[in-house]
């Protein structure tokens, strides 16, 4: 299969069914069976290299929680290369993925799909619940278990399905009759686990959640569950109570003060994971009242031990996080993510006293959480909403950024699309019938940020990647920041970022628009640029039609001659056309070796004019010659025919850079296509001066023709 059908397949509706097949699958295994979970997260890891590497147009969701993860996964791993015990230590990484799961739910899903998920999930805890309960009041079981591991691990599940139900319970009347006989069945099982802790932290998490979804049902709520525990047998009320005695069969008090010795001289790296039997001491060890106990039952401890004191930091760094990220969605009401947070409020009062960030019963709920509560917010543009498109690049960019404006209008009605350019430039932007305002960047950040921040825009797009410019729409608070994810900083400053390289085998016009694909936008179906001129007191009204030559190369290592297009423009006077010459006030050298190739011309505008006063002499002319340069994308954009001379790179030449907008003609030397020029270095250096000025005349009586036939038409 070749790489467009590899591209094909990864973007198919059959990827997408496997890959959400998998994720469903994982959710129901998490219930039942680890060997089946290990299966679904090594099918999604397979599944996201496959996105990564073949399809460039992959959008990778911003979450403040993938760097930190990151980080303490990396420091783990580090604690076991330096092990007391290296080959336990390692055999302990093999669980990590369960972890690290986040990252491909977190590209391969949407927050809709992760929604039915975590659905499914609750309904196969549920049955797992009355699995389990059904042992204990059937069999006499001693206490509810899943049926591949223990009573913690079950209860740990139960508690957090219990919260996730509740935002199915409060959605929709449909949704209550469906998920209420679930959170019963929840509740029942998580009695006959017996798991105390998590009695508590299931009540704590209810209050919490309904507190800040729904506060006017607390009172009934918090008298339902009295309610509900004054029924609860007397054998199970005395197991709660024990809870507040601190020690009873698990002696975590004595566990706890053992721990202590451990910390005193504690090696960077700590001991290793899975060293408790080895390191603990063997006299408090003793002392405990439960023999079996094989870790810490408290997850800082544990890490600080095992990992050292810089992953314990990093480790209260993305609780931290995570609290941050719960009082930001209870800020925006997102009752999803509000309960995400309290089924973690639960796991963390859990891990004072259990071990669970690293039960493979729970690692990978925890990574569903994580995306949920980190996953960036999804786009929905409406009416009167303000975008800004960031391009602080030269003219020709400008002009073939502002298709994006059209695109974007199109996709969202009544959008208010600005375009922040640097300063001198902001008149081509101007020109755009796309673009409604247009921001100069200043050379100060903090300045740049300010402007943009009394704009007030909901999304802002950086169309090519610039540290600066994210750094000050990341200081703005634009809430929806949008950009390529090949930069090292794009992880802490854009909050949509995609993957695609800028390929110079597609038009740049289209690399622009990927950044929005996962839009709905299609990058292949893009408006023109629609530049219009721009009212001034200049005027210019040639008596005849009239060719345009801008000889200046805009500053390209690899220019055509002047020269070239000089002997060009005498040709086609001969033939009894007009010449028309413009440039900038630093093409003055390409002007002054024109004009000795052409001899006089009957307008000379070089180093004269402004770009809006350029824009009217250009909409003047009959065809416009130039270098793949700003005035020959302006042309284009202004609807004129514009011959177009370029090298023969694939970096800088007409696949990549052809003008938008009107009728063109390439003019390039006969070599086949270089990936990049490498100036003097290449055999044909330059071989731009192979270009005959007879052939620029040719494409410019052709293209003539056409436009005088245009404008018969129009008459």
């Amino acid at each position: 299969m070749g790489r467009g059908g590899l591209f094909k397949m990864v973007r198919g509706k059959l990827f997408n069914k496997i890959a959400y097949g998998a994720l469903l699958g994982l959710c129901v295994s998490i219930a039942f069976s680890i060997v089946a979970v290990e299966f679904f997260v090594g099918l999604l890891f397979i599944l996201w290299l496959a996105k990564l590497f073949i399809d460039d147009k992959t959008v990778i969701h911003h979450s403040k929680v993938s760097a930190i993860l990151i980080i303490f996964v990396t420091l783990r791993i580090l604690s076991s290369l330096f092990s007391l015990d290296i080959n336990n230590s390692l055999n302990s990484l093999g669980k990590l993925p369960l972890l690290l799961v986040f990252f491909p739910i977190n590209t391969l899903f949407s927050r809709k799909d992760l929604e039915k998920a975590l659905g499914v999930m609750i309904i196969a805890i549920a049955l797992a619940s009355l699995l389990g309960s059904a042992k204990v009041i059937f069999f006499g079981m001693d206490r509810a278990r899943t049926t591949y591991g223990g009573y913690t691990g079950l209860s740990l599940q139960i508690t957090v399905a219990i919260n996730l139900s509740l935002y199915f319970i409060l959605k929709t009347k449909h949704a209550l009759k469906l998920y209420l006989p679930f959170f019963i069945i929840l509740f029942i099982g998580l009695l006959a686990t017996y798991a105390r802790t998590q009695w508590i932290t299931a009540f704590l998490s209810i209050i919490v959640a309904i507190a800040l979804i729904r506060p006017k049902r607390l009172f009934y709520i918090i008298s339902g569950m009295i309610c509900g525990l004054l029924s609860v047998p007397e054998s199970i009320m005395q197991r709660l109570l024990e809870t507040f005695r601190y020690g009873g069969d698990s002696s975590r008090i004595a566990l706890w003060d053992g721990s202590l010795d451990l910390l005193k001289g504690l090696p960077f790296f700590g001991y290793g994971p899975k060293t408790f039997l080895d390191i603990f001491p063997k006299s408090a060890l003793k002392e405990l009242l439960d023999q079996s106990v094989w870790n810490y039952h408290n997850d800082f401890i544990q890490v600080a031990i095992e990992s050292g004191w810089l992953t314990l930091a990093v480790f209260i760094i993305l609780w931290c996080v995570i609290l941050i990220l719960v009082c930001r969605a209870a800020c925006l009401r997102d009752s999803m993510k509000i309960l995400c947070g309290t089924a973690f409020l639960g796991l963390f009062v859990s891990s004072l006293l259990n071990g669970v960030f690293f039960d493979p019963m729970v690692m990978p709920i925890i990574a569903l959480l994580f995306v949920v509560l980190g996953r960036s917010e999804e786009i929905n543009l409406k009416k009167g909403d303000k975008l800004l498109l960031v391009r602080l690049d030269k003219i020709g960019d400008v002009v073939l950024t502002t298709p994006m404006a059209g695109a974007l209008k199109k996709r969202f009605p009544g959008v208010i699309i600005d375009m922040a350019v640097r300063p001198g430039i902001s008149l081509v932007a101007s020109m755009s019938a796309h673009v409604d305002k247009v921001v100069e960047a200043p050379g100060s950040v903090l300045k740049f940020s300010k402007i943009i921040k009394m704009n007030k825009y909901k999304m802002a797009v950086l169309v090519h990647p610039d540290i600066w410019a994210a750094v000050a729409i990341s200081l703005a608070r634009v809430r929806i920041r949008i950009g390529s994810e090949y930069r090292l900083w794009a992880p802490l400053l854009l909050t949509h970022r995609v993957l695609r390289h800028r390929d110079p085998r597609r038009h740049e016009s289209v690399l622009n628009a990927e950044l929005l694909e996962f839009l709905g936008i299609d990058s292949n179906d893009l408006p023109s640029p629609e530049l219009n001129t721009i009212d001034s007191a200049f005027s210019f009204e040639p008596e005849k039609p009239i060719i345009g030559f801008h000889p200046g190369s805009g500053g390209s290592v690899l220019r055509c001659q002047p020269r070239i297009f000089g002997e060009a423009a005498r040709l086609l006077k001969e033939s009894g056309f007009s010449i028309v010459v413009t440039g900038g006030t630093d093409d003055e050298k390409s002007v002054e070796e024109f004009l000795c190739a052409s001899g006089l011309v009957d307008y000379d505008f070089a180093g004269k004019t402004n770009i809006s006063e350029l824009g009217k002499i250009i909409s003047k002319c009959q065809v416009f010659v130039a270098q793949g340069t700003g005035p020959l994308h302006i042309a284009s954009g202004l609807g004129i025919p514009v011959v177009g001379v370029y090298p023969p790179s694939l970096k800088t030449g007409v696949k990549r850079w052809h003008p938008l907008g009107s009728k063109y003609i390439a003019v390039k030397p006969k070599l086949s296509e270089c990936k990049r020029c490498i100036g003097e270095k290449c055999s044909h250096f330059n071989c731009l001066e192979s270009i005959c000025p007879e052939e620029i005349v040719r494409a410019v009586k052709e293209l003539s023709v056409v436009k005088s036939s245009i404008n018969g038409n129009k008459k």
